[in-house]
C-alpha cells in the first residue's frame, strides 16, 4: 500500500502519518522511519532532536537525504513499513545538489528529470513493503517573489500530483484533522 499525508506546515502530517505506519508495521523491528532532513544549522539540529524524541522506540532510522530507492533497497527484508518523511525536504535536498552541479560546471538538470525523482516514482510501485509519505501542500498561499521558489513550488505541486496518482490513500491534513482524498486505510482507527 503506497499512501501520501499531505497538507500545510503545522497540519499534523508528522504524526498523523506515524500513526499510519504503526498500525501497517507493527513492531518496530518492522518500522523503517527514513528521514530525509540534514542539519545544516542549529534550528534543524533542534527539529531533529525533536523528531528523534517524539517517536522513541518506535521506529527504527535510516537517515538519507537524497538516495530514496536506494536505501529502500538495502532495507531489512522483513521491513513491513517505510514512513519517509518528509518529501518536501527530499525534494530540496535533490534541488540544492543539482545547483551544485551546475555550479561545478555540470550540466543544468531540472528536478523532475533527476535520477532520484525517476529512481523513487519507479521503485514505489514495486517495493515489498508499504509506504506511506509526507509532503507539503505548497501551492494552496501566496505567490513566490522570487523565480528559484516558485520553480520549486511548481516542482513540489508536480511531484505531489504524480505520488498522489500512484497512492492507494491519499490523505490531506486540516488543523490536525484528517480529510481522506482517494482509497481507504483498512481498519484504521
Amino acid at each position: 500500500m503506497i499512501v501520501l499525508v499531505t497538507g500545510g506546515a503545522r497540519s499534523g502530517k508528522s504524526s498523523y502519518a506515524e500513526k499510519i505506519a504503526r498500525h501497517l508495521g507493527g513492531e518496530p523491528q518492522y518500522c523503517c522511519y527514513l528521514a530525509t532532513g540534514e542539519a545544516f544549522d542549529q534550528e534543524m539540529q533542534e527539529r531533529i532532536a525533536k523528531h528523534r524524541a517524539s517517536r522513541g522506540n518506535t521506529f527504527f532510522t535510516v537517515e538519507e537525504p537524497v538516495a530514496l530507492a536506494a536505501a529502500c533497497r538495502r532495507l531489512p527484508a522483513a521491513t513491513k513499513v517505510v514512513l519517509l518523511d518528509c518529501l518536501t525536504t527530499w525534494l530540496g535536498n535533490v534541488s540544492y545538489r543539482l545547483e551544485l552541479q551546475t555550479q561545478r560546471g555540470g550540466e543544468a538538470t531540472e528536478l523532475e528529470e533527476s535520477s532520484e525523482w525517476r529512481e523513487w516514482l519507479e521503485y514505489l510501485p514495486q517495493a515489498g513493503h508499504h509506504t506511506v509519505m509526507v509532503s507539503n501542500e505548497l501551492g494552496m498561499g501566496l505567490v513566490p517573489s522570487d523565480k528559484i521558489s516558485r520553480e520549486f513550488r511548481d516542482a513540489q505541486g508536480r511531484l505531489n500530483q504524480q505520488i498522489a496518482a500512484a497512492a492507494d490513500v491519499v490523505i490531506f491534513m486540516v488543523s490536525g484533522l484528517p480529510l481522506v482524498l482517494k482509497g481507504r486505510l483498512p481498519d484504521f482507527p
